[in-house]
């Protein structure tokens, strides 16, 4: 089923099945909810919450057109509750900044593994051309999908065309309505009486609500867009990959032996950098401190820079991949493999150090 819808809409004008219009109707709510629950200044348990009604939509969605989560899915999914799970858990907000820009990643990442629409059904390399397309290719091109899915309701019979026009034509003339009747309230003591007898006041929080209306909306299309993409593999652009091999290869411009070379001087930092400091930075792991620190500096101070290093361990191994010439493939992949393992180490290291505090 999913094939053949898949064959159908991909390459031509949107269509939409009643789950298709339901989840129009959802996201729209939904993006509502991304203004209302999360709050950007403390990113608490509104973000678990926003995560828990978003997910649920997808997987209902997902399950009414057939499609069931794979183990792979199922690992993402598992990381996204985690991750989800840490905003009402912990406090801190650089890392829940940065957990927030993760779980919005890992999300986008984990609806086109559910909907098998990676490149590999696995993780690889090609996790970097998967998240660009899923990022920026799939919401934006079918970023109108979602009001045209909602407009399918009004648009099968002359009344419903006409209640559709009535509708928009009263909610994009609503903040004219309300600015006119703000300024005649201030303008006319007998009409500031009137309004108050019907009890007709432009409260801040109304004003408040009709934001998170408003601002809800690009949110809606673009969440709508990801995932009806994906459905139906709509904007695929007919990627492959031996085309995103074909387009890697015009910026693989650093020879092999500048690039291992590099690789390898900043694998031997880490070699000797965890046998010198062995006993400073592992000592997490038995829960001694270094000499003239508290908990709180050791846990703090090793967190961030080991976040840091990690951070750019990965920029590195992209980097390497993308810029470096192929010719020894082997060597590349022992080099990136060493680089991983410290990362790993590193990550584990700056996450017993938050434990231990």
């Amino acid at each position: 089923v999913a094939s053949s819808d898949r064959t159908k809409v991909s390459g031509g004008p949107m269509k939409f099945s009643a789950e298709d219009i339901a989840l129009a109707l959802g996201m729209l709510l939904i993006g509502f909810f991304y203004w209302n629950l999360i709050n950007i200044n403390s990113l608490g348990f509104g973000v678990t919450l926003f995560a828990a009604i978003l997910c649920t939509a997808v997987i209902v969605y997902f399950s009414s057109v057939g499609f069931r989560q794979t183990k792979g899915s199922l690992a993402f999914f598992g990381v996204l509750i985690l991750s989800a799970a840490n905003f009402a858990l912990f406090d801190g907000i650089l890392i829940k900044s940065l957990n927030f820009l993760f779980l919005s990643g890992c999300f986008v990442y984990w609806v086109c593994s559910y909907a098998g629409t990676r490149l590999e059904n696995k993780i690889s390399i090609y996790i970097l051309s998967d998240m660009i397309h899923q990022l920026f290719v799939t919401p934006i091109c079918n970023f109108t999908g979602c009001f045209t899915g909602v407009k399918q309701i009004f648009t099968r019979n002359k009344k419903g065309k006409s209640v559709l026009s009535g509708v928009i034509g009263v909610l994009l003339f609503l903040p004219v309505l309300i600015l006119v009747v703000s300024l005649l309230i201030n303008a006319d003591a007998a009409f500031e009486s009137l309004m108050d007898k019907i009890q007709f006041t432009v409260s801040e929080n109304m004003i408040l609500l009709l934001r998170d209306i408003i601002l809800g909306l690009p949110v809606a299309c673009y969440l709508y867009g990801l995932v009806y993409g994906n459905r139906y593999g709509r904007n695929a652009g007919g990627r492959t990959t031996e085309s995103v091999n074909n387009m890697a290869g015009a910026f693989r411009v650093v020879p092999d032996t500048a690039g291992y070379s590099a690789l390898t001087a900043l694998s031997l930092v880490y070699v000797i950098f965890f046998l010198s400091q062995a006993a400073y930075l592992f000592s997490a792991f038995s829960d001694s401190l270094p000499h003239s620190m508290t908990y709180a500096e050791y846990a703090r101070r090793g967190f961030f820079e080991l976040c840091a290093v990690s951070g750019i361990n990965l920029g590195v191994i992209a980097a390497a991949h993308l810029f470096v010439k192929r010719d020894k493939i082997k060597i590349l992949k022992v080099e990136t493999t060493v680089l991983c393992d410290c990362t790993i180490a590193l990550v584990a290291t700056a996450m017993r150090n938050m434990a231990l505090y």
